[in-house]
């Protein structure tokens, strides 16, 4: 009887280590949703809480945003992508702080503008 409740505590205790490490495994492979970014002039850039109503004097307009990505994947690295921004965005560049980049955004309930910083 000793011998049957010995091996029935080490069974469950190899078993409640086993779902400890599986549970911790999948947390480690489980994806989820990435920070807003755009990827454009050869830069990743990352969205911050910052919005404006109207651009800075050196903005200037570089295009649109050409192909929206799964944001619960890592972003990919092809100009006028983004992980969340909606196809026809209009980008502006700011050309005097070169890790500044301006969203033009679609709906018109917030400020006009969002501002995303390059990410190292």
């Amino acid at each position: 009887m000793k011998k049957m409740s010995l091996f029935l505590i080490c069974m469950g205790m190899v078993l409640l280590i086993s779902a400890c490490s599986a549970e911790k495994g999948t947390e480690e492979n489980e994806l989820s949703d990435y920070r807003p970014m755009i990827y454009v002039k050869d830069n990743l850039y990352g969205e911050t809480a910052d919005t404006v109503s109207t651009l800075p004097n050196e903005a200037v307009y570089i295009g649109t945003i050409e192909k929206v990505v799964s944001q619960n994947a890592p972003m990919v690295q092809e100009n006028f992508t983004s992980n969340l921004v909606p196809v026809g965005s209009e980008i502006y560049y700011n050309e005097l702080d070169q890790n500044v980049i301006y969203v033009k955004r679609l709906d018109t309930t917030q400020e006009p503008y969002s501002k995303y910083i390059a990410i190292e």
